[in-house]
């Protein structure tokens, strides 16, 4: 049963299935723990975000957004690495051309902050179809460990582009950017 259960905490799957079904909290706001847990589950958050990447440790993707997937669909292959789809392009403020995706600057990065986040800029290693530049996202990556599971990464971004031109550039549509994004202006 030990067994079992030690296969279960490396399975990326079973680690964001566990995760989706503990309750949304927030230290912030102590005093509606009760209430967002009959609300949301982080499931229910995932879905709003278009643009988001859940890596493990090893960075296995386990999970993306709709958006993302939709334009990205070697994301969501079993076994697929953000390291094998994205480098970085600046992160926490640094500029870092090129650099490959690796744990140790995302972990390096996220504790540098009070609260475990670094801001991150994601630069697809290929052009999509129909694309003069490399699609690029602009984002915050959130490094998540605790006791009882697999230590995990939550990206959340959307693509870094400030005129219509930018955006087609880079093999995408109006469409694809959220409206809360900075750019629909």
């Amino acid at each position: 049963d030990d067994d079992n259960n030690n296969n279960n905490n490396k399975d990326p799957r079973k680690v964001f299935e566990r995760s989706i079904s503990d309750p949304l909290s927030s230290p912030r706001l102590p005093h509606l723990q009760n209430q967002l847990h009959h609300l949301l589950s982080a499931y229910d958050v995932l879905e709003t975000l278009p643009y988001h990447i859940v890596f493990h440790y090893d960075l296995r993707v386990i999970s993306v957004g709709k958006l993302l997937s939709r334009i990205m669909p070697q994301l969501l292959e079993e076994g697929a690495l953000v390291s094998e789809s994205f480098n970085i392009g600046a992160i926490g403020h640094i500029s870092r051309p090129n650099a490959p995706v690796s744990t140790s600057s995302l972990v390096d990065a996220c504790a540098r902050s009070d609260d475990g986040t670094a801001s991150l800029e994601l630069v697809a290693q290929e052009c999509l179809p129909n694309a003069k530049h490399r699609i690029t996202m602009l984002g915050v990556v959130k490094f998540k460990k605790s006791k009882d599971r697999d230590p995990v990464f939550l990206f959340h971004g959307c693509p870094n582009a400030l005129t219509l031109a930018e955006i087609t550039e880079q093999g995408l549509y109006l469409d694809d950017c959220p409206l809360y994004a900075s750019n629909i202006d």
